[in-house]
């Protein structure tokens, strides 16, 4: 059996090796760019924010890589409407917020994922419901409070879930209550 070892030279006493050396800066200039992107996006900002990171980029004499930032930019933009739809959900705000949210970005001139919105929007909606159930097990709230609050807001029941948590929370609390007594 053979073991081979990679010795790691110092960068100053290596061999030049110029295309393996551009290589690897173009790999790490897409990289940052994109990550560039990927934190413009996320954050709600336009795709027209690219031409301060160009403008960045010629000042500084380094290579801009749209392609890189733009991929970055869709990626961000993606997450941003999912996290958007996923927190609403989860502090109980009606999905018709979508509407506020889409003006809002329209006029900044952000590109709107209405689809991704809801899609995070009504898988987290469940567990927002099955939360309230865990809570209101051993509290002072029911089913017909929340559904009230819910019908204020405009917010979608999910009763069999709140329901389901909150006799599966209600039964550990009192095995805990008969194991503590016992």
């Amino acid at each position: 059996q053979i073991k081979t070892h990679i010795a790691i030279i110092p960068k100053e006493h290596a061999p030049a090796n110029r295309p393996a050396y551009e290589s690897g800066w173009l790999t790490g200039n897409s990289a940052y760019w994109q990550a560039v992107g990927t934190q413009a996006g996320n954050t709600g900002l336009a795709l027209s924010q690219i031409n301060l990171s160009r403008t960045d980029a010629s000042n500084k004499n380094i290579r801009f890589d749209e392609a890189a930032y733009t991929n970055g930019w869709n990626n961000g933009n993606r997450s941003y409407w999912q996290n958007a739809g996923f927190q609403d959900a989860h502090n109980g705000i009606p999905d018709s917020q979508i509407i506020a949210r889409t003006a809002a970005a329209k006029a900044t001139g952000v590109l709107v994922q209405k689809e991704i919105y809801l899609a995070a929007w009504n898988n987290e909606i469940v567990n927002y419901w099955k939360n309230l159930g865990t809570l209101d097990a051993v509290s002072s709230k029911d089913f017909a409070m929340r559904r009230s609050e819910a019908h204020q807001k405009g917010l979608k029941i999910f009763e069999a879930e709140y329901r389901q948590s909150w006799e599966d929370r209600l039964a550990i609390y009192w095995t805990q209550v008969g194991n503590d007594d016992g």
